[in-house]
């Protein structure tokens, strides 16, 4: 695999790749300044306050993205042989074909298809039939998922909790007097002065359940951890960084790759095209070629005529269509499968992700977002555009390819560090400002826990 294709990949912010590259340095983050933050109180706490971290960080990636993988595979397997279904490739279909809300569904592209297996397992469903299956099995997913993350929490819990039990109060903690604490006192958030109450009988936390029926994984955590926090102070900072965790996360990334191709575009470098289409030294030919002709420039943007009167299921109808006539004219490899369109606003799309071709036909299970080929189309007329003012192609695509890479790196980059840096920042801001208190909140609870069972 060549640096384009790996820049591709870590740079696509609806796959899992980037996302699982950025938990990992985020959670090593996570780890580091929590061991600095307990060692404000001592080193003992230090290491507690990281190993939590470090349990809940990288334990969560861990079943967050493992778990609805082996359930996936596991109830395809078990649907497969119940239904006695050719193919399980039916359970993958996306969901936007089920909808029928789009000019594509699974109905019509079954139909047009020639591949008799896939035909044969589709009269064994109905379309609210197989969506109630894709929905059962991904519920069921976030349902274990969220079950395994209330055991992981729990175990972080015994784990600090026994360690306290054979060695005893970390050095510097305790509830009362303490010794390197800096607020004694504080304001909640009524604004009313409290001193910190044992968790006997902590305040119920209403609305858990809802939110985990309704959101995602992620959401789904934060409300385990909310639910079985061990005192009302964990419990309200847990509030505090799930919130900010899921709005940096889920927004910030994409915002942050605008941000950075606004600003590459401010000096005329368009670099939305994914990275291996810039990369790709055919395709730099072909801009070279259409900054000099005018004929293969417009044969370079061939593209549906569309207008805005039209309605955005009249334009996907088109650009459907097109694509499957383009099909029909596609080149192909010496065995007769598909190589690749002659159309290179499709061929882009399709190496960008956005077109998946299986036996010489669109995949039947895929939805085809027909808004971002448009963009595509619309990406690479500028790209001619800014291209000929140059006078150069072949410098000026070196560097627009360098700042593709740079721009791919510095997102990975500045996500991490809110993630990683900025929220455990706040979150330690929120803890000393808004609860009062250095430690962890958590383990002063285990410690207090530890305290009522040997008196």
């Amino acid at each position: 695999m060549n640096v384009a294709n790996i820049i591709s990949i870590i740079g696509n912010n609806s796959s899992t790749v980037p996302i699982l590259l950025k938990d990992g340095i985020e959670s090593s983050s996570k780890l580091y300044l929590a061991n600095k933050q307990g060692d404000k109180i001592s080193k003992e706490q230090g290491f507690y306050e990281a190993r939590e971290a470090g349990i809940e960080e990288f334990g969560t990636t861990a079943i967050w993205f493992c778990t609805p993988i082996v359930v996936a595979e596991v109830f395809n397997k078990v649907v497969k042989k119940v239904l006695k279904l050719k193919d399980n490739k039916l359970l993958d279909t996306d969901s936007q074909l089920l909808n029928g809300k789009n000019y594509q569904t699974l109905e019509k592209n079954i139909k047009n298809s020639g591949d008799k297996f896939i035909k044969s397992d589709a009269e064994k469903f109905t379309s609210e039939k197989l969506a109630n299956l894709i929905k059962g099995r991904n519920l069921l997913g976030v349902a274990l998922a969220i079950g395994l993350l209330a055991g992981l929490t729990i175990f972080k819990q015994r784990i600090t909790e026994k360690s306290i039990d054979k060695h005893g109060t970390p050095e510097g903690l305790s509830f009362k007097g303490l010794t390197k604490e800096k607020i004694k006192k504080h304001l909640t958030f009524a604004n009313s002065s409290y001193e910190h109450k044992s968790s006997e009988n902590p305040p119920s936390f209403k609305g858990v359940g809802e939110m985990v029926a309704q959101a995602s994984i992620d959401a789904g955590v934060g409300g385990i951890r909310i639910a079985t926090a061990r005192d009302k102070d964990e419990r309200k900072e847990y509030i505090f960084k799930t919130i900010t965790f899921i709005v940096l996360t889920y927004f910030g990334g994409p915002v942050v790759e605008k941000a950075l191709n606004a600003a590459a575009k401010a000096f005329n470098l368009p670099i939305e095209l994914d990275a291996k289409v810039i990369a790709d030294e055919e395709f730099a030919k072909d801009v070279a070629e259409a900054c000099k002709s005018e004929s293969a420039k417009n044969k370079m943007l061939a593209f549906v005529k569309t207008n805005s009167a039209e309605k955005p299921i009249e334009t996907e109808e088109k650009i459907i269509k097109f694509i499957d006539e383009e099909l029909k004219k596609a080149k192909l490899d010496s065995k007769g499968n598909f190589e690749e369109f002659t159309n290179k606003t499709l061929e882009v799309a399709r190496k960008s992700g956005f077109i998946s071709i299986e036996n010489n036909e669109r995949d039947v299970t895929k939805f085809i977002d027909t808004k971002k080929i448009q963009k595509i189309n619309e990406y690479i007329g500028e790209l001619i555009e800014t291209t000929a003012k140059t006078g150069d192609s072949s410098a000026f695509i070196k560097k627009l390819k360098a700042t593709k890479y740079g721009a791919v790196i510095a997102n990975i980059a500045i996500c991490s560090a809110l993630v990683g840096v900025a929220l455990p920042k706040m979150q330690y801001l929120f803890r000393e400002k808004g609860i009062g208190t250095v430690a962890s909140p958590g383990i002063k609870a285990s410690n207090e826990h530890h305290k009522k069972v040997i008196a």
